[in-house]
């Protein structure tokens, strides 16, 4: 089987405190040029999808330590 296209989605629920929440979510498609690791390729994809979580989550006032995930 060739796998020609990887997908990954990654979300997370904030605590914006006052009994209020919100979530994010990024979902990420790449292309996989013939050869490629599909493996590898998709740590990585699914690497970037967390940072830009985690990224997106320092603008409602958390702290990346509050944020980050294991």
């Amino acid at each position: 089987m060739i796998i020609k296209t990887i997908e990954a989605t990654f979300g997370r629920k904030i605590n914006t405190g006052n009994y209020n929440q919100v979530s994010i979510e990024v979902h990420l498609v790449a292309d996989l040029p013939e050869g490629d690791d599909p493996d590898e390729c998709m740590d990585n994809l699914m690497a970037d999808a967390k940072d830009a979580v985690e990224e997106a989550a320092t603008a409602f006032g958390k702290p990346l330590a509050d944020v980050r995930l294991k």
